[in-house]
């Protein structure tokens, strides 16, 4: 009997224990959550201008619909370059945007202008540096990473923010915009800005324009070459040191996606326009902004086959094929330059004829697969021929990523062949894309 007590006295106890917690577990669940921290101004400004984007991005256009909408309008009658000077003329802009020049600024500006704005310039109309804000300096501890010296009227953007350009056309019509730009050195990511004309994203695809960075792959100096690759202990190839290269680029505003082909054309209206830039991603330098006529004989609109044939025929060889001899073979494996740190040579041995080849060793001869798969990486070549004339562009290529669907890839050309009597810089797009 005594055991039967104690059984049901302990069975009792546990169970109340079971009871209170269950009552705790229950009123800890119910308990009010502690209220949320006030947001501060500048999270709220951030949420806001996060909602307003998207909405304008949203509401906006695609490049397709702009295109139908004015596909039938004429092109520009002239080309137009941009005064970059003309928004740091502003007492609110002075020091924010600074032109990397004190030049065009001093000259910008009148004496009451300069003393109303406490700023003061020696004898050579050049800023004095104890006046300089912290924007400004950094600007100048900039220029002496560059070198091919920076122009006159270069601007650095800043990461954050954005700034406006005046531009004033002749006549209605279509127009390309084109920038020449430097990189700033730091980080691996590309330059992104989105385009306003006049207080509105004109497309949808303006809302990310992507500027491209230049990376140089460094080889060993090989007399057979030019370009060898390190080896280890094993015979294995190192991969190259890969630098970003700061030299000047020009960029046609275009589809970063990849989803149109060509450059973007706009319409701009007759007299003052205004174009700003909004900075997303990454700061960036502007030497140069040109607004020019979209017509057919435009260095941006790609030609026919028989246009291109009848303009190289005024070269000597134009029209003439060379001969078998005359071959020329680029190593794929071995880039100039990428657009980015992640197009990068590699091995492969599914297939002998792959050069170079080794049983035993890890030698690289292919570039491509899963480092050279997005939309807008390029990877360029320098190379020389032997003879002026027309010549026929083989590749070797694998391709087994995705079954049914085919791989695209542009090709664009560069020289640097000029003819000294004529001036003349032969190769097509020459001073439109330099890589």
């Amino acid at each position: 009997m005594k055991t039967s007590k104690l059984t049901r006295l302990l069975a009792f106890f546990l169970a109340l224990l079971c009871c209170v917690g269950s009552i705790v577990v229950i009123g800890s669940a119910s308990a009010p959550e502690p209220a949320p921290e006030p947001e501060t101004d500048e999270e709220a400004r951030e949420a806001a201008s996060s909602i307003t984007k998207m909405q304008e991005y949203l509401e906006a256009i695609s490049y397709s619909e702009y295109y139908d909408a004015y596909r039938s309008k004429n092109p520009g009658t002239a080309n137009v370059s941009v005064d970059l000077t003309v928004p740091f003329q502003s007492a609110e802009n002075i020091g924010k945007y600074a032109p990397f020049s004190a030049s065009p600024l001093a000259s910008a500006l009148t004496d009451e202008q300069r003393r109303a704005l406490g700023i003061r310039y020696d004898a050579k109309g050049s800023r004095l540096v104890s006046d300089m804000t912290d924007a400004e300096l950094e600007n100048l501890g900039l220029a002496s990473c560059f070198s091919d010296g920076l122009r006159d009227q270069a601007v650095y953007l800043s990461e954050s923010g954005s700034v406006s350009f005046p531009v004033n056309v002749p006549s209605d019509g279509l127009y390309y915009i084109a920038i020449d730009y430097l990189t700033v050195p730091g980080t691996v990511n590309s330059v992104q800005r989105k385009l306003y004309i006049n207080d509105s994203v004109p497309f949808s695809e303006a809302s990310y324009l992507v500027f491209s960075k230049n990376w140089e792959y460094r080889y060993e100096v090989d007399d057979e070459t030019g370009k060898a690759f390190t080896r280890d202990l094993n015979g294995n190839d190192i991969q190259p040191e890969l630098v970003q290269v700061n030299d000047w680029q020009t960029y046609v505003c275009s589809d970063s996606s990849g989803y149109v082909n060509g450059y973007f054309f706009f319409y701009l209206p007759a007299g003052n326009s205004v174009l700003t830039f909004e900075a997303e991603r990454e700061a960036v330098i502007f030497g140069k902004i040109e607004v020019l006529a979209a017509t057919n004989d435009s260095p941006f609109r790609a030609p026919t086959m028989a246009q291109y044939l009848e303009k190289v025929a005024q070269y000597p060889n134009g029209t003439t094929k060379v001969s078998k001899d005359a071959k020329t073979v680029i190593e794929a494996e071995k880039p100039d330059r990428v657009s980015d740190n992640s197009v990068f040579m590699t091995s492969d041995r599914s297939s002998a004829i792959n050069s170079p080849s080794s049983a035993k060793s890890q030698l690289f001869n292919v570039i491509g697969a899963e480092s050279y798969n997005t939309v807008g990486q390029w990877a360029a070549y320098d190379f020389t021929v032997p003879e002026d004339g027309l010549y026929s562009v083989a590749m070797r290529y694998q391709h087994s990523a995705l079954q049914g669907m085919f791989t695209c890839r542009t090709i664009r050309r560069w020289s640097e062949n000029r003819d000294p009597a004529a001036g003349v810089v032969y190769g097509e797009g020459d001073g439109v894309i330099s890589r």
